[in-house]
């Protein structure tokens, strides 16, 4: 710009003049030139006697006045305040920016922001579901305020994706080695709300923390050291904890322990069970005579999964409840280890016809270990809770019984 911008002041900035100036900024930012003549809508006499100086006229009468603005350019420029018209008027509000072509800087550099996917896509394509979701529903766009920002979130959420899965890291601990600050992933944070879009199944999250828990843990990744638990009963374990199993009696052991543990895979297959009663059972009715028992307690815990791992080479049996969320619990354990089924074939479930329960909820689901299942607890039409075989299972585990696969 070339000019003076107290003379633009001197000629331009009285308070009679604001709402022509007003006038001229809206013309340019709607992308209109400043040529013709423009209607000044007027409020009092001062207005009109401040435009009328300024253009060298009468004042004249009526609630507008109109202004040719080519002779106001000229009226400017031969002033010497500035180069046109337009650049007075840039001098006295600021950089004005045109209004479409500023939608037009700002289409393209959102769209550019999802750029990063692209290179992500071509190592990982099965996060193409995920990336179209991000783009369809303006994710980005909801979560940071301009196209920069929006790609730095990006980028810092596709640095927390390519470390996973984790073999067992803390939530704390990977946000402070990927994102610098080890709450960047908590609950709540731009990053956190993506990446577990992208790890959750179908790109939805289940409710709550404990929702949130179950698809950080499929990533191998913990909460934290503490919350992350498994119950165990007679499992051989070092230590304080191995004097307690070595009695019968149950314990809970977390992430954190499991870290600093020595575990000893056992000399016999270790029975695993959905739900805490039938170790609650199994300690009181079989005390130290009980073979090893892992209760996953639901979706299998980043220390279910940790101990799991360590121990299944020992062999693993598997019964949880005939419903379509037990099925999807028991497709997940058998995902990562496989197992022989204790009690969970769709012949045990036959077998249990004369026993009622509660009306099936949920999506079907097939079993990974036996495609009989599904259609069996289909003709039954309700669930078979883990509770109403617990004789049977414990009959199990008095003998220390091994299966062979359908049985």
């Amino acid at each position: 710009m070339t000019g003076e911008p107290a003379h633009v002041q001197r000629l331009l900035g009285e308070s009679g003049l604001q709402r022509l100036v007003n006038q001229l900024v809206q013309r340019i930012e709607g992308g209109r030139p400043l040529l013709g003549r423009m209607a000044v809508r007027i409020f009092d006499s001062g207005e009109r006697s401040a435009i009328a100086a300024l253009m060298g006229r009468s004042p004249g009468s009526g609630s507008t006045i109109s202004v040719d603005l080519q002779l106001l350019d000229r009226i400017v420029r031969d002033s010497g305040a500035a180069a046109s018209l337009a650049e007075a008027v840039h001098y006295l509000r600021g950089p004005l920016v045109v209004r479409a072509e500023f939608a037009d800087a700002q289409r393209l550099a959102w769209d550019e922001v999802h750029a990063p996917l692209d290179n992500y896509l071509a190592e990982h394509p099965d996060a193409a579901s995920w990336a179209q979701s991000i783009r369809s529903r303006g994710q980005l766009r909801r979560l940071a305020r301009t196209p920069d920002a929006a790609r730095e979130l990006l980028e810092r959420v596709l640095g927390v994706l390519e470390q996973l899965p984790s073999s067992g890291e803390a939530l704390p601990r990977l946000a402070a080695r990927v994102l610098g600050s080890a709450h960047a992933l908590d609950f709540g944070t731009p990053e956190s709300a993506l990446v577990l879009s992208a790890l959750a199944e179908g790109g939805v999250v289940p409710p709550g923390s404990q929702g949130r828990r179950e698809v950080w843990a499929r990533a191998g990744i913990a909460m934290d050291e503490l919350s992350s638990t498994v119950l165990v009963h007679r499992l051989p374990l070092p230590g304080a904890l191995g004097q307690l199993t070595c009695t019968g009696e149950p314990v809970v052991i977390t992430l954190r322990q499991l870290r600093r543990l020595e575990i000893s895979v056992p000399t016999s297959p270790v029975f695993v069970c959905e739900n805490p009663s039938i170790v609650d059972a199994a300690a009181r009715e079989l005390a130290a005579d009980s073979p090893p028992i892992v209760c996953i307690q639901g979706q299998p815990s980043l220390a279910a999964v940790v101990l799991l791992r360590a121990v299944a080479s020992a062999g693993v049996r598997y019964h949880g409840d005939f419903d379509w969320g037990g099925l999807r619990i028991a497709n997940r354990v058998h995902e990562l280890f496989g197992f022989e089924p204790w009690r969970y074939s769709a012949s045990d479930l036959d077998e249990s016809a004369h026993v009622p329960g509660t009306d099936l909820k949920g999506s079907p689901v097939d079993a990974r270990w036996d495609a009989a299942i599904r259609p069996a607890l289909e003709r039954r039409g309700s669930r078979l809770e883990e509770e109403q075989v617990i004789d049977q299972l414990l009959a199990d585990l008095s003998l220390g019984r091994t299966f062979s696969r359908g049985r």
